[in-house]
C-alpha cells in the first residue's frame, strides 16, 4: 500500500511540474493575415478572380466622362486604391472592381498609379490601416501624396440613397472635383 502512495505521490508531482510547465509557455498566435498586392496580370490568373475579364469586357464606359476625368488628372499627383475580394460574390456591386479598371485604363491611368489589394473581408490588415477605415469590400479611394481623400464607392452609394442613379465614372468624377 505504501508503494502504491509513494507512485501516486510521484506521479501527481511530475503531473503538478509539466501542469506549471505548460501553463508558462509563450502562446504564439497564428500569422497576421495581411492584404496582398496584386498586379492585374496576376489577377487575371489568379482562380478567384475568373469573373474579373467578363467583368471588364461587360463593362461599358461613359467615354465622354473618361475623357473629362483623363483631363482632370491631367496635371496632378492623384492615385488610387483599390481592396478587392478575390472570391467576390458581392451582390450588386461585383461588376465594380473590373469597371474601374476599366475606366481608369480608358483615362490613361495604369498601374503603378493605381494599386490593388485582395483581402478576404474588410478587416484584413493592409498598409493603409492606420489611416483607412475600410468597411465593405471592394472599395476604391483616390490618394493625394499617399493619403485618402475620397471614396468612389462611398460617393456613389450617398447618391443610390438620395435616389439618383449614376455611373461608377460619374461618382469618380464629382470625387475628383
Amino acid at each position: 500500500m505504501l508503494k502504491i502512495k509513494s507512485l501516486f505521490v510521484k506521479a501527481t508531482s511530475i503531473m503538478a511540474v509539466l501542469l506549471i510547465q505548460s501553463c508558462t509557455e509563450e502562446i504564439v498566435p497564428p500569422p497576421a493575415v495581411e492584404a496582398k498586392l496584386m498586379t492585374i496580370s496576376e489577377i487575371k490568373t489568379t482562380k478567384g478572380f475568373t469573373w474579373f475579364e467578363k467583368g471588364y469586357d461587360k463593362y461599358n464606359i461613359d467615354t465622354n466622362i473618361v475623357k473629362a476625368i483623363k483631363s482632370k488628372l491631367a496635371n496632378t499627383e492623384k492615385t488610387f486604391v483599390v481592396f478587392v475580394n478575390p472570391s467576390c460574390a458581392c451582390t450588386g456591386t461585383q461588376e465594380h472592381f473590373p469597371a474601374v479598371v476599366k475606366i481608369l485604363n480608358n483615362a490613361g491611368i495604369n498601374e503603378p498609379t493605381f494599386k490593388v489589394y485582395t483581402m478576404s473581408n474588410p478587416e484584413v490588415k493592409n498598409p493603409y490601416s492606420d489611416i483607412l477605415k475600410i468597411n465593405v469590400l471592394p472599395s476604391f479611394f483616390i490618394m493625394q501624396d499617399n493619403v485618402p481623400t475620397k471614396s468612389v464607392f462611398d460617393s456613389l452609394e450617398v447618391y443610390k440613397v438620395a435616389k439618383y442613379t449614376i455611373t461608377i465614372e460619374e461618382s469618380l468624377l464629382k470625387c475628383l472635383n
